[in-house]
């Protein structure tokens, strides 16, 4: 059952929220300035109107992903900072009282978008945020979709350790016992 986005914040949220965060920070101006209110229109047609339980509202839910994009996070961490961290909390509507998702909800919130409506989606974000000046950066990707977001060019160690389990992995097809031997 889809679940519906509850723009009113309360009185405590708006406190909190006015007195902790910077008006003039980067994602207060994309929340204010970038439209996420296609979103629910989009995906209605994804979710049973009247069976199952009550998801999160998928504006929600998209802010999250947007998110992980923008601060370079995994769906764990998103969550984990989701718990503690105010202006995250303010820019996915989230208030103080209510529940964050957790990184399984993420994953089957993004396989029920699939990969098509999950580019088309973040493509449509990604062009108002960057028409409005609030988004460079390089293509990166996420579940095999290209979208923008900060990329930090790895180190050769990095490369190198990577390189490693790569071949570690392919050589465990081949001959597990050899590969475990130069583990």
């Amino acid at each position: 059952m889809l679940g519906h986005q509850d723009n009113q914040v309360n009185f405590f949220d708006l406190e909190i929220f006015s007195r902790m965060i910077p008006a003039d920070h980067p994602l207060v101006k994309i929340k204010e300035n970038v439209d996420f209110s296609f979103v629910a229109d989009a995906v209605k047609h994804l979710y049973d109107p009247d069976k199952g339980r009550r998801s999160f509202p998928p504006e929600t839910l998209f802010r999250i992903l947007f998110l992980e994009v923008w601060a370079n996070l995994s769906d764990v961490q998103v969550c984990r900072e989701l718990q503690y961290n105010v202006l995250y909390r303010y820019f996915c509507n989230i208030g103080w009282d209510n529940p964050v998702p957790d990184d399984t909800t993420l994953v089957v919130f993004r396989k029920r978008l699939g990969q098509e409506t999950f580019q088309e989606l973040f493509s449509r974000l990604v062009e108002q945020a960057r028409e409005k000046g609030y988004l460079r950066g390089e293509w990166a990707l996420i579940d095999g979709t290209k979208v923008v977001a900060h990329v930090a060019a790895k180190n050769p160690l990095s490369l190198a350790r990577e390189g490693r389990k790569h071949l570690l992995k392919e050589l465990s097809k081949i001959d597990a016992a050899k590969a475990e031997e130069l583990k």
